[in-house]
């Protein structure tokens, strides 16, 4: 079934951020609301993304949009507030990796596979599926081994990597799980969502982002790659620069401004 809010997106040339897929809408709970003007989303009363099409009435009733988006103009007496990055990449700009720019990646992606004695298989969904009690594991002993990160939505984290549409496995000779990559799609960019790896091999994560850069699912496909924000992590946003990403765009929550003399 196709989702009409996308849909509109795509007919009104209105970006979409990192959150924008109907698998995201379905596995984070948002509610699809509509009159008879336009669509929009709200998570428990609170309005998630701006009506489409957007009408100044709508924006009496609320205070707040959790996400704005790029191509519907901030409602008037409104402000910005910085949410997160969204790093963007052209998968086809992995395949050679070529210069100064790529010279940390490029040397990072290799030290997995030469210090890691089996053979190791990456495998999509339809080909394989570990138990939910392998992933569980794997997420457990990675969440385990870098605490003082914290963890988004945990609820949403477990729902793709259990049941979402796309994930793929990297599983060594004796059949053991060491990495999961999960992604959704909308009608502009592939959206990386989640990369879980075996917390006791450095270096993997960066292997399985190459290994997601490089796979038929990207090079196959003409969309670019959202790979998401930093989520207030220095380290993260250094991971991702090292990728040379193609544009790193901004995401603004909205909020209705308060007179100067508002307590």
């Amino acid at each position: 079934m196709t989702n009409e809010y996308i849909q509109r997106m795509k007919y009104l040339g209105i970006e979409p951020n990192f959150f924008c897929s109907e698998e995201y809408f379905k596995k984070a709970d948002f509610e699809e609301e509509w009159n008879d003007r336009a669509f929009w989303y709200s998570y428990e009363g609170d309005i998630m993304l701006p009506p489409i099409p957007s009408y100044p009435e709508f924006y009496k009733s609320t205070d707040k949009i959790w996400l704005g988006l790029d191509g519907i103009d901030k409602p008037k007496g409104w402000i910005r507030e910085f949410f997160d990055y969204e790093f963007i990449y052209d998968p086809r700009n992995f395949l050679q990796m070529s210069g100064g720019d790529w010279a940390t990646f490029r040397k990072n992606i290799k030290k997995f596979p030469k210090r890691y004695h089996k053979e190791c298989k990456y495998i999509l969904l339809e080909d394989y599926s570990p138990t939910d009690e392998e992933i569980t594991e794997l997420f457990i002993s990675w969440l385990n081994s870098d605490k003082d990160s914290g963890i988004h939505d945990p609820d949403i984290i477990f729902e793709y990597l259990l049941r979402g549409r796309n994930r793929a496995f990297l599983v060594d000779e004796e059949g053991i799980l060491l990495g999961i990559n999960c992604w959704d799609y909308n009608w502009k960019f592939i959206n990386f969502r989640f990369c879980f790896v075996d917390p006791n091999y450095p270096f993997l994560s960066e292997y399985m982002r190459y290994l997601f850069y490089t796979s038929e699912v990207c090079l196959g496909d003409k969309r670019l790659v959202n790979d998401g924000g930093n989520l207030d992590n220095e380290n993260l946003h250094r991971f991702k620069l090292k990728m040379n990403p193609v544009e790193i765009r901004t995401m603004w929550s909205w909020r209705k401004s308060k007179p100067w003399f508002a307590s």
